[in-house]
């Protein structure tokens, strides 16, 4: 079966342990064996990323990772993608601008779970209720 992944920032992995993600960040740092990275993600989070090849070319630019988070600060990453500086370009990318995405996905995702709860419990009598607030007569 095929299971979705998340797409967020850094600031919400510690919730979202065990689970398939897409996390974007600045490649800053490399281990020895070019087994691991060190991502520093646009809203300034530290995530270290294990890979699952070693990775030997430039520490700059922007890595995307497609992995599966395991604590609040590291991903076991399935698979990548490196885009170097000068594919980035200064003047095109806004990491704020990518935070605020994250943040609606976010609140999205939270909604959309929100609904989906809703709709579960009205489904035992078929009626929907259309009054905001009981009435008084409702409450005696």
């Amino acid at each position: 079966m095929f299971e979705g992944r998340l797409h967020l920032s850094g600031k919400y992995i510690a919730q979202n342990i065990g689970k398939n993600v897409v996390l974007e960040g600045f490649l800053t740092k490399l281990s020895s064996d070019g087994k691991s990275v060190e991502l520093t993600t646009f809203d300034k989070q530290k995530i270290n990323v294990t890979l699952s090849q070693p990775y030997s070319d430039e520490v700059s630019g922007i890595m995307q990772i497609f992995g599966t988070v395991r604590s609040k600060s590291s991903i076991v990453a399935e698979n990548y993608i490196r885009f170097p500086p000068e594919e980035v370009g200064n003047e095109e990318f806004d990491p704020e601008d990518h935070n605020d995405c994250m943040t609606v996905l976010h609140v999205t995702e939270y909604q959309n779970l929100l609904k989906s709860v809703d709709i579960v419990a009205n489904q035992g009598d078929n009626e929907t209720n259309t009054n905001e607030f009981p009435d008084d007569e409702d409450m005696m």
